[in-house]
């Protein structure tokens, strides 16, 4: 359980600064998972899919992820706490 909230601790940090680059989450120690092993897990009982992509990317995407959460990095601190300590929280950005 302590791991789990790390790793979503580490994960809301990482959203918390705008995502950045996969060298971000991986000195945090934040798992990162392969369009295979994400479309693999879509639909999991217990998943919770966050898009927290900047507001610009997200608009001018063609591709979103159903099911997916739409989020603002920049005010993670008010929506972290309305979701499931239990549940296994993906962040998607760029």
């Amino acid at each position: 359980m302590r791991e789990r909230l790390a790793l979503i601790a580490g994960a809301l940090l990482i959203a918390a600064s705008g995502c950045g680059t996969t060298s971000k989450a991986t000195a945090l120690g934040v798992p990162m998972l392969s369009v295979q092993e994400l479309k693999a897990r879509l639909g999991s009982p217990g998943l919770t899919l966050i898009d927290v992509r900047y507001p610009e990317h997200w608009e001018k995407s063609r591709i979103k992820i159903p099911g997916a959460i739409r989020e603002e990095a920049e005010e993670v601190a008010s929506w972290s706490k309305k979701y499931p300590k239990t549940a296994d929280i993906l962040l998607y950005c760029d």
